[in-house]
């Protein structure tokens, strides 16, 4: 073949797999191929009909068809199905899977050496081999299918590596080498197999250290099971290992990073399916909890998270309607994606959510949709929360908070307690040093709160629209209050100002409005707060720039103001020194002020439009 058809000959296998489902299939030595999707590999199809092959067979590494190489990278699906006259397989190394039913029903089949390259065995795919008495496989497969090796009555050795993780139901039923095991738990490799025999009542099993997977079914619906450890080694169990064992009660998970088997479709496929757990035990070693590891365990009522989990799957306790206290200890978890993959998702019983002393970071949407808890403590260890973390949690009515110092919210809506209007009481530690950006953001329901003299800063939108706050008294500590701060608490007339040296932030947007230039220039902090009484504490020298200045809006060619009318009288301590600029800018219903004579210095435009 030239250099031309080879080209026609790759172009037509491309066209064929871009038009048809059909793959393009050749034979060579009596073994039919078909090319694979990348139009570079081949699986071993079968055999031309009416011409099975017998005796010893030795699959090629490639095969050469039309002047190209082809390696061989499969057996397919039921390949060499009803082989009887087959006695011996070699497999090369360039096979990577040996798929469902390749050799099922080879009767006269006696030894397979599976090579280190197959890291998959599909299901059924030496069923019936009867005439098998040794499998090796090699150190790569990590996946045996269901029933595999099933009813290979005359297989009496098996040896099976670590890489294995996977055995599928009924992988070695039928077996000698499987009915020659003595009762209890049959472990193959480091998969533990099967329970067999009779389990007695009251029975604990702890899986060995080392273990590295379940297989499905492997202590189903055994009666006697009441308790089971999960070792740290696990990395994986399969659909129904424990499912109707009906008094299991208690599980130890010590598990580090293990996934489990479970179709949301299909329910009974869980693990657990039909288990009353009543106690869930994870282990201070637990890194990460899988999806959907406890759902539905209607008994459990508590569980404690500890610290060393990173990561938890999917509505990992969706389900658990009678879970009313949870303890979490998790350091450093990663966000959850979405509050309808929240591990607690709507698990309204919650009564009770303690975040552990040494926690860092609570997650996004870690109690969203909790509406039966009415309380929450926020540690001082804490120094960032996840967006909507309490979102909807619409019974919560009183907050603790002792985060030292934890982040800003980048924007009110991912703020945690965002607009919870039942909440009523907000009680910080006195160890608080900074009140992040929108934290009370929208509580209406607040009426009162107490800022405790080590906080230094108050951040952006910290209370804005908090409209049930009357009175504020801002600590002597306090150097810097953001802009917005306490923007829209309607009903705030008080304020005592206690700080000696603090910075109010100020807001300047430039922008266009029917091609004018637009300008605002005005302090957020106390904006459309009805402020009637201003009193300054005995030992506050400086009055800071822009305390009370108001709204100043200019755009079209006209001005607009928007006054302080509220605060009609002033009286400043005899220990204040300094006036900052514009600190009563536009407040235009002040009709009393009294300045000791102990202030030396008044800024610019203090008084400016107090008309």
């Amino acid at each position: 073949m030239n250099t031309f058809h080879k080209i026609l000959f790759v172009l037509a296998i491309f066209i064929a797999n871009c038009i048809s489902a059909s793959a393009i299939e050749f034979t060579v030595d009596g073994v039919r191929y078909s090319v694979n999707n990348d139009n570079k590999t081949v699986t071993v199809a079968g055999y031309p009909s009416g011409s099975k092959p017998t005796g010893d067979l030795t699959i090629p590494e490639s095969v050469t068809f039309g002047g190209i190489s082809f390696p061989v990278t499969s057996i397919g699906r039921s390949a060499f199905s009803g082989c009887s006259g087959l006695t011996s397989v070699t497999i090369p190394n360039s096979v990577t899977s040996i798929d469902t039913y390749a050799f099922v029903g080879c009767y006269g089949l006696t030894s397979v050496i599976i090579p280190n390259s197959v890291t998959s065995i599909g299901a059924w795919a030496f069923e019936y081999c009867k005439g098998l008495t040794s499998v090796t496989i090699g150190n790569s497969v990590t996946k045996i299918g269901s029933s595999a090796f099933y009813n290979c009555s005359g297989l009496t050795s098996v040896t099976i590596p670590n890489s294995v993780t996977s055995i599928g139901y009924d992988a070695f039923s039928g077996t000698a080498w499987y009915n020659n095991q003595p009762d209890g738990l049959v472990y193959a490799g480091r998969v533990a197999y099967k329970y067999k025999g009779t389990m007695p009542s009251g029975t604990c099993i702890v899986l060995k250290e080392g273990t590295i997977g379940i297989t499905e079914s492997a202590f189903s619906g055994y009666s006697g099971l009441t308790s089971v450890t999960i070792p740290s080694s696990v990395k994986y169990i399969g659909s129904k290992a424990f499912s109707s064992s009906n008094e299991l009660t208690e599980v130890v998970w010590n598990a580090k990073s293990c996934n489990i088997a479970y179709d949301s479709y299909s329910e009974s496929s869980h693990p657990f399916y039909s288990c009353p757990i009543i106690k869930l035990i994870v282990g201070d070693e637990v890194q990460q909890i899988p999806s959907y590891l406890m759902y539905k365990q209607i008994f459990l009522t508590s569980v404690t998270i500890p610290g060393s989990v990173t990561s938890i799957g999917d509505r990992a306790f969706s389900g658990c309607t009678n879970l009313t206290s949870v303890v979490w200890n998790a350091k450093n978890c990663s966000d959850f994606s979405s509050s309808s993959l929240a591990p607690f998702k709507d698990l309204t019983n919650i009564k009770t959510f303690e975040v552990g002393s040494e926690v860092e970071r609570i997650p996004a949407y870690l109690c969203s949709g909790l509406t039966g808890l009415t309380s929450v403590t926020i540690p001082n260890s804490v120094t960032s929360i996840g967006r909507y973390a309490f979102s909807d949690c619409t019974g919560l009515n009183s907050v603790t908070w002792n985060a030292k110092n934890c982040n800003d919210f980048s924007y009110s809506n991912y703020a945690p307690f965002n607009s919870l209007t039942n909440i009523k009481s907000f009680e910080f530690g006195n160890e608080v040093e900074k009140i992040p950006a929108d934290l009370c953001y929208g509580l209406t329901g607040l009426t009162s709160v107490t800022i405790p003299n080590s906080v230094t800063k108050i951040g952006d939108a910290a209370f804005y629209g908090c409209s049930g706050l009357t009175s504020v008294t801002i600590p002597n500590s306090v150097t810097s209050i953001g802009a917005w701060a306490f923007e829209g608490c309607s009903g705030l007339k008080t304020l005592i100002w206690n700080a000696e040296n603090c910075n109010i932030k100020t807001y300047k947007k430039c922008y266009y409005v029917n091609h004018y230039e637009c300008y605002i220039i005005y302090n957020a902090s106390f904006f459309k707060c009805p402020i009637e009484t201003l009193i300054f504490g005995n030992e506050v020298k400086t009055i800071p720039s822009h305390l009370m200045s108001i709204d100043y809006y200019e755009g079209n060619g006209t001005s607009y103001y928007i006054s302080n009318k509220t605060l009609t009288a002033v009286t400043i301590g005899n220990s204040v020194t300094s006036i900052g600029d514009e600190a009563f800018y536009n407040c235009t219903g002040l009709t009393s002020v009294t300045i000791p004579n102990s202030v030396t210095s008044i800024g610019y435009d203090a008084f400016y439009y107090c008309i």
